[in-house]
């Protein structure tokens, strides 16, 4: 038998590959790397509504956590507009003014008041 088939030999002496094949490689890994969405309970769901509910009507700063396109990001600042017919929110904030998908938002804290006084 050949030296070439011996163990890993087959193998070993065939590393090329297609660039077919190293672009589906490249997606592939990118979809491992890619986060899930999280399924937010029934408990999680009324905790969001009631943050976002009493930061609209005392006007308080909040943080919101949004989960868009694979990647979280935070949001801190106050609501200025609640869009119930498009689902979005515009939270303002010392970057500008930001607009939210409600869908989008995992998590929801409303900042201390003494974070409150440096606006």
């Amino acid at each position: 038998m050949s030296k070439r088939l011996q163990g890993n030999g087959l193998f070993e002496s065939s590393r090329m590959m297609l660039p077919e094949h190293k672009e589906e490689y490249g997606r592939y890994r990118q979809r491992l790397s890619q986060k899930n969405r999280p399924d937010l309970d029934e408990q999680m769901r009324q905790h969001l509504s009631d943050t976002l509910g009493r930061a609209l009507r005392t006007k308080a700063r909040l943080a919101v956590t949004v989960f868009e396109g694979g990647e979280y990001r935070t949001v801190a600042g106050r609501i200025r507009k609640w869009d119930a017919q498009s689902g979005r929110l515009l939270v303002s904030s010392r970057h500008g003014d930001v607009s939210v998908r409600v869908g989008d938002i995992v998590d929801a804290d409303i900042a201390d008041e003494a974070d409150d006084e440096d606006d």
